[in-house]
């Protein structure tokens, strides 16, 4: 007979074939739970296939401890876990705080089973419980007639305490609580009924089913004939979905509810109950045309990953995610409740026992025997959360957005890493790069990553970041550090926020849509470049040396090729301040004043140079709708760090916009950084002396020379440095360094109103666009940036409140 064949792929375009015979041979049976015969079988796998596995091959595990889970042991792959949570529970053996590990590669799963989460626990939680335990194995029997076939079911019914004591001689777990045949014609299929306490129990009742049918076929056979026996036929269900299990249940049947309050989804799920509840009824009308067992949203995913992380059978994720999810509206907000009719779960046996999941079911209180129901109700509570989450986004539009990934079938060739060749650079880079030979990019981006290429990266599929990289020139020994930048576009920056802001308030993105083309975003692809072309040592001095760039609008290709920033002082350094100094911010100040100077007034110059898009008073007022959605959200989301004080404070400052904008858009203007903070700031240090440092410079704008300073200082002082005075000492300084470099002689009345008004509008414009990012990535130093903000602005309330008044 011909061995059965194998493919291996050497490389994604070449299979490469192999039998099955020379595979194992070389590997002695007694040995083939050893670590010797699992690098037996990789150094086969390297030889045949010439792949080197450094990875898979790479495992914490014993291969002598797996001789029940797997065969053939080479390896294991990496699942990412993320922790969801945390959940209220309110139920019959999960009760209190639970957070769950979610093993899954699908973005937006861990965000939106935490916000569906979020949402009910502050509802008054989730409450659980476990209806009834069973697991069913169906063999078959065929008989000559139907009488026949009813006289072996009398005859299973008079022996039924034998029979359960046949099944109690394999396992301890396993209890037979009934026996039900299924009588077609001369055919029966038998269900095996039994409750299997802690474990999930398909082997076990298998084990256990096959030995009582052996003692069946034994007792019975010799008077009456059995035609045909098999151990299953699929009437079980097993490991597929059916209607049987959904009405009688396979596995555990468990139930969760909740009240959710109209405030609470309003606030944290974005949506009304009547929105909900009419999502939920569209679901349940599709639901039936498409017979589909049951209604639920997706909570197959809360599942998967779950039993991917516990070491469940994942095989039985099918069956598992049978559910049905009710929802009604209440006079209050809404009900919801989920039923798993055939959860198949075990916190005993199978791959429970496995070192990595073990600790995840620890984690849960999960961990041994008697704790299935309480796993059993964690899981439903959990599948309710990422349920409502789903659909209040499928009711106000979050869902496409939370799963939009830009570059997605466009038909632009874009740029891919592989194009980063030595001859790519000679024709594109000019003649700094004829002698270049050899080029080594890394395989991780910088961890310093600016946040408009982070988070574009992360919704699309182009190439785009920051990679450090070694280039390799001709006649010399020591190669160039270098990073290369490979810019997002616009657009793409722009669809990003909104992205981000769906996830938050469906009104919140609309408005950023509405206003894409006015942002600070506006042209920021474009801007740097243009800036890096500045031979000017106000710029080249601040800024890291620029190498080359190459733009090709047709493919979006915007490449810089920057000097590589290592060892230099106060790098990285955003969330955590023990090394800033006052000598530090004046050197920023008087080093940022002297860029400052070169273009202050040279309006046409700079609109002729650089692609800005430039606020005004007219542009900031048609905008106070987004000002106001993005102040509300920070107040929501983050309430901890807002007085009440605080709160009409701020939204004093935009109801009086028009007039302090009114006086912003008569002070004097020049290009400025517009991301001005530690994150993109360090110095150079020779000779005990101190030279800033630049970079990020795709949001420079036009603007007041002030609102860098303002940037600089909500980000280097502390809460409890903040006063008037001090405040003042350092607006001084920068108007008189301007002034220095520039020789015009600046009003300081004028200049110390703008540098108050630059503040309110550092904080109406980003730091509110800062919680916007924090409600879905944690910023460390956004508690202390808000708190010093916010202590800046007290500090010159009475300059405001005058100021106000002589206005009107």
């Amino acid at each position: 007979m011909t061995a059965p064949k194998i493919v291996i792929p050497k490389t994604s375009e070449e299979p490469l074939e192999l039998t099955s015979t020379h595979s194992l041979e070389r590997i002695p049976a007694r040995g083939r739970y050893t670590e010797e015969a699992r690098q037996t079988r990789l150094d086969f796998l390297k030889e045949k296939s010439g792949q080197l596995f450094n990875r898979v091959g790479k495992t914490s595990l014993r291969a002598d401890q797996l001789r029940f889970n797997i065969e053939n042991f080479v390896g294991s792959v990496e699942v990412p876990i993320g922790l969801a949570g945390p959940l209220l529970f309110n139920g019959q053996h999960a009760t209190g705080t639970i957070y769950t590990p979610l093993a899954t590669t699908e973005g937006a799963l861990v965000a939106s089973a935490t916000r569906g989460a979020t949402a009910i626990s502050k509802s008054g939680g989730v409450s659980t419980a476990v209806l009834s335990q069973r697991m069913i194995r169906t063999p078959f029997f065929k008989f000559d007639c139907l009488t026949s076939a009813l006289h072996f079911s009398e005859w299973l019914r008079k022996h039924f305490i034998a029979i359960k004591e046949k099944t109690r001689q394999r396992s301890r777990h396993a209890e037979l609580i009934e026996l039900k045949p299924l009588i077609l014609g001369r055919i029966i299929h038998l269900n095996f009924i039994y409750q299997t306490g802690d474990a999930s129990g398909q082997n076990m009742t298998t084990s256990c089913t096959w030995h009582a049918c052996q003692w069946i076929l034994q007792e019975y056979q010799p008077r009456h004939t059995i035609e045909q026996f098999f151990i299953e036929a699929n009437l079980a269900s097993d490991k597929k979905t059916s209607y049987q299990s959904f009405l009688s249940g396979r596995g555990t049947r468990v139930i969760a509810e909740a009240h959710i309050p109209e405030t609470v989804l309003q606030r944290i799920l974005k949506v009304s109950a009547k929105d909900l509840v009419s999502a939920y009824q569209a679901g349940v009308t599709g639901s039936i045309q498409a017979g589909i067992p049951g209604v639920n949203a997706n909570v197959a995913n809360i599942i998967a990953a779950i039993f991917t992380a516990t070491g469940q059978d994942i095989a039985c994720v099918h069956e598992s995610s049978l559910a049905h999810l009710h929802i009604e509206q209440t006079e209050q907000g809404i009900y919801a409740c989920m039923l798993l009719p055939g959860l198949v779960v075990g916190t005993v046996g199978g791959g429970t026992g496995l070192p990595h999941q073990q600790e995840c079911l620890a984690l849960l209180g999960c961990a041994g025997s008697h704790q299935s129901a309480r796993f059993a109700e964690i899981i439903a509570g959990f599948c309710l959360s990422l349920d409502l989450s789903t659909l209040s986004a499928i009711a106000s539009g979050q869902f496409a957005a939370a799963h939009d990934r830009l570059g997605r079938n466009r038909p632009i060739k874009f740029l891919r890493k592989e194009e980063l060749t030595p001859s790519f650079f000679q024709a594109h880079m000019g003649e700094h790069f004829k002698a270049l030979e050899h080029i080594k990019i890394s395989e991780t981006p910088c961890h310093a990553e600016s946040i408009v290429c982070r988070l574009t990266s992360e919704h699309t599929t182009k190439f785009l970041g920051l990679l450090p990289a070694s280039l390799y020139f001709q006649h010399q020994h020591q190669p160039l550090q270098v990073m290369l930048k490979i810019k997002p576009t616009d657009e793409e920056a722009i669809h990003t926020l909104q992205t981000l802001a769906q996830f938050c308030d469906p009104r919140l993105a609309e408005e950023i849509k509405r206003a894409g083309g006015t942002t600070f975003f506006k042209g920021c692809h474009q801007r740097e470049m243009q800036l890096y072309q500045l031979n000017d040592s106000c710029f080249t001095d601040i800024a890291p040396q620029c190498f080359g760039q190459y733009q090709n609008q047709e493919r979006e290709i915007y490449l810089l090729v920057l000097e590589w920033l290592d060892s230099l002082t106060l790098m990285n350094t955003v969330d955590d301040l023990a090394g800033w100094h006052e000598a530090h911010i004046t050197t920023a100040i008087k080093d940022i004043a002297e860029f400052h100077g070169l273009f202050l007034g040279q309006e046409q110059q700079v609109f002729e140079q650089f692609n800005l898009c430039v606020m005004n008073q007219t542009k900031m007022v048609q905008l106070q709708p987004l000002w106001r959605l993005l102040q509300n959200h920070g107040f929501n989301e983050f309430p901890e760090w807002f007085t009440e004080q605080d709160q009409q404070q701020l939204k004093l400052i935009l109801e009086n916009l028009p007039m302090w904008w009114g006086i912003l858009d008569r002070q004097p203007k020049t290009l400025i950084h517009g991301d001005f903070n530690p994150r993109n700031l360090a110095f150079r240090e020779t000779s005990n002396q101190l030279k800033l440092c630049a970079w990020d410079w795709e949001l420079a704008t036009w603007h007041l020379p002030q609102r860098d300073c303002v940037e600089l200082l909500a980000f280097t002082l502390k809460p409890e440095q903040v006063t008037p005075a001090y405040l003042l000492k350092f607006s001084e300084f920068h108007r008189q360094q301007l002034e220095q470099a520039t020789k015009m002689t600046l009003d300081k009345t004028q200049w110390h109103l703008g540098f108050h008004y630059s503040l309110l509008d550092f904080t109406v414009n980003r730091l509110a666009h800062y919680w916007l990012a924090n409600t879905l990535q944690d910023y460390p130093f956004m508690t202390r940036l808000t708190a010093t903000t916010l202590a800046m602005i007290n500090a010159l309330e009475s300059t405001a409140t005058q100021a106000w008044g002589n206005a009107s």
